[in-house]
């Protein structure tokens, strides 16, 4: 059976660079998985953290950051501070 590529929901954007969720097994939304890669093969598995992908809970934070932001304001901080892998000429 044939499938259609859907580009993933964008979790968060700042000045035009987006953060996306991640899906588990396709079509499953992971709430602390994310990518800035959303065209990126995941044929080895989305727990094999693909080279644009990450868990959020891994990321270092400050701890205000960790404590009083929601998960929208912690991805827009890290887009913001350039602290995950992004492809190259973006971020």
């Amino acid at each position: 059976m044939p499938y259609l590529w859907t580009e993933p929901e964008v979790a968060a954007e700042v000045d035009g660079v987006k953060m996306y969720h991640t899906y588990k097994n396709g079509n499953e939304i992971m709430d602390y998985w994310y990518t800035t890669n959303p065209t990126q093969d995941d044929i080895e598995g989305w727990y094999d953290g693909p080279d644009y992908q990450f868990d959020i809970r891994d990321v270092e934070l400050p701890r205000i950051v960790q404590d009083e932001f929601n998960t929208r304001q912690q991805l827009e901080y890290i887009i913001e501070h350039q602290l995950v892998k992004w492809p190259e000429g973006e971020g």
